[in-house]
């Protein structure tokens, strides 16, 4: 089963429920297979009416339904790992990814003719790369002439922090239009403006 943390529900739920029926919960979880496989990995003596009458009850169906829902919730990326990620992006350098090879190698240019130095370049392994650079990578292809790729433009990655962290400038927004009001409104703001006048 994953490491994270028991809400108070959970525990209070847990706790509520019989040795056999808590080993019961657990199993099923850890294991994630059939009613019956937990319930006999749990220490349950009886065959398949007793793991379904078990797993029937409405203190462990509650339960599995408040583990089932916390398992979800790390599918959905939280507003923290949108910014790491973000962070990431516009932080990551080309020198992050790639390794530049100083070379003096020369060669000759096949349209004319010409003698060039080329530069040489290598894309690092994942390993030798900061943590979390690789997900900076937003385009990669190869082709006849090697390996071609495209960082995530760091200027959106920072535009979007932006947004998220409530940084941006402010932004001009024109309204065109009346509002209406009832007459009990009308009525209402006028005596409002009255006290305060």
């Amino acid at each position: 089963m994953e490491d994270f943390k028991l809400t108070d529900e959970q525990v209070e739920a847990l706790s509520g429920l019989t040795d056999l029926r808590r080993r019961c919960v657990l199993k099923k979880l850890e294991m994630n297979g059939t009613n019956l496989e937990a319930y006999k990995a749990a220490g349950g003596r009886g065959g398949d009416a007793a793991a379904s009458e078990l797993f029937k009850r409405a203190d462990v169906v509650a339960a599995l339904k408040l583990f089932a829902h916390a398992r979800a919730k790390p599918s959905i990326m939280t507003r923290e790992e949108m910014l790491e990620r973000l962070t990431i992006m516009a932080r990551t350098e080309i020198t992050d990814i790639i390794d530049f090879i100083p070379s003096d190698k020369e060669l000759i240019d096949p349209e004319t003719g010409e003698i060039v130095k080329q530069a040489m370049w290598r894309l690092r392994d994942a390993k030798d790369m900061p943590p979390g650079a690789i997900a900076a990578i937003g385009e990669l292809t190869a082709g006849k002439d090697g390996y071609k790729f495209k960082l995530h433009d760091q200027r959106a990655a920072m535009k979007q922090l932006a947004e998220l962290l409530g940084i941006e400038a402010p932004k001009k927004i024109e309204h065109s239009g009346g509002v209406t009001l009832t007459a009990a409104q009308r009525a209402l703001l006028d005596d409002k403006l009255e006290d305060e006048y």
